[in-house]
């Protein structure tokens, strides 16, 4: 009921709506999941939130793959429903508007991928660098090749006029995403 509260106080804010969704998915709701998702994806955001629809389409996606034909998809573009499993998916949430928190992934090579390098040679690709919200930033890696991977966020700062509290981030750390053997670390 929170994240319903916080829907209907924020509307203009993708974050409200995603978060809402993520809650239903883990609560045994996934169409309400998956309807809720495809709002964020469809939705004309301000352009502080960029890449947040093709986050939500990704997960929206893996979710009507783990369901298996459970979800009704009317009134979805049947020409953006199509799985795209990662070996390695990485995302970086915050809870304070108009920061900018930063993921970097360095992988077994020592190659990091960031807003300033955001492909590298193994193919792992990051979101647009979201300077003035609230997130999320997504690390992708199709294909994972064995070692060691560090990622990293970094505090870059804030622009709030306010003195504000504590900035809360959360990251979340997927293995074989959008596959039927997905691993939440």
């Amino acid at each position: 009921w929170v994240f319903d509260k916080v829907k209907t106080w924020r509307p203009e804010e993708p974050q409200s709506t995603r978060d809402l969704a993520l809650a239903c998915a883990e609560a045994g709701q996934p169409q309400r999941a998956a309807d809720l998702l495809w709002e964020v994806v469809k939705g004309r955001w301000d352009g502080r939130f960029r890449d947040v629809n093709l986050i939500a389409l990704g997960e929206l996606n893996a979710l009507l793959a783990r369901e298996k034909g459970k979800i009704r998809v009317q009134g979805m573009d049947a020409a953006f429903l199509r799985n795209l499993p990662v070996d390695v998916r990485v995302v970086l949430n915050w809870d304070t508007n108009d920061s900018d928190m930063d993921l970097h992934v360095v992988d077994p090579r020592g190659e990091t991928c960031f807003y300033g390098h955001q492909a590298t040679a193994l193919g792992g690709r990051i979101s647009a660098d979201v300077t003035g919200g609230y997130g999320p930033e997504e690390f992708l890696l199709k294909r994972a090749v064995p070692g060691r991977y560090l990622i990293k966020a970094n505090y870059y700062g804030t622009r709030q006029q306010t003195v504000i509290g504590a900035t809360t981030v959360k990251l979340e750390l997927y293995l074989r995403y959008g596959t039927g053997r997905m691993e939440n670390k």
